[in-house]
């Protein structure tokens, strides 16, 4: 019995459409989960991560699902290895960790705006500062047992989340601000705050 190519053709078809719908319910049934049940099991963290799945936008800065989970895991870490540190809910610190996303967007897009680039260089110096403020017998490798012990993070994570975006700060208070104290606040701030009122920035999660 022979086949024709018009019915191998149909098959093709409907195969096709049915790995087109399995795809599209499996993308909406990990976006609820994502966006409003803030799933984290290690299944949905991979395909996120593969994904880069976006949670929010400042402009074409967009936010990815993994990088909120890497912060927010870390700060849980933190407190519970230090559980007198604060009386923050669960909802308080994701909220926390979406804002620090949005200032550290801010602060990149304030330093585009200014025309300052920051180098792996910069962020390595002020990676070591860090280093020798925490003390003078603190060696690089203490300094990355505490990262993990503390955040579970490495070295790249933490310069990646956090000193990253202090040396873009300091590079831009150097250019706004080069009279500026610790102390005292202005452009800078503002700038940040303004670039925090437009309308093009967005976060898709509801958080709970």
């Amino acid at each position: 019995m022979s086949i024709s190519r018009r019915s191998i053709w149909t098959w093709v078809v409907g195969i096709g459409l049915v790995l087109v719908g399995c795809l599209s319910l499996f993308l909406s049934v990990l976006t609820y989960g994502i966006v409003y049940r803030q799933w984290n099991q290690p299944a949905v963290v991979t395909v996120a991560r593969v994904l880069h799945f976006p949670i929010g936008h400042m402009g074409s800065h967009w936010f990815t699902y993994a990088s909120f989970l890497d912060q927010l895991n870390a700060e849980q870490k933190y407190l519970a290895s230090n559980p007198g540190a604060t009386t923050a809910t669960d909802l308080d610190v994701k909220k926390l960790i979406i804002q620090k996303m949005l200032n550290d967007a801010a602060v990149e897009a304030v330093a585009d705006d200014q025309k300052i680039v920051v180098t792996p260089v910069d962020v390595d110096h002020v990676y070591a500062e860090i280093i020798q403020s925490t003390g003078t017998s603190t060696t690089p490798a203490e300094f990355r047992s505490f990262l993990q012990d503390t955040f579970g993070w490495g070295e790249e994570a933490y310069k990646e989340y956090f000193v990253r975006p202090e040396t873009v700060h300091r590079e831009i208070r150097q250019k706004m601000e080069p009279n500026a104290t610790s102390t005292t606040t202005g452009a800078t701030d503002q700038a940040m705050q303004d670039r925090l009122a437009e309308k093009d920035v967005r976060v898709y999660l509801r958080l709970r």
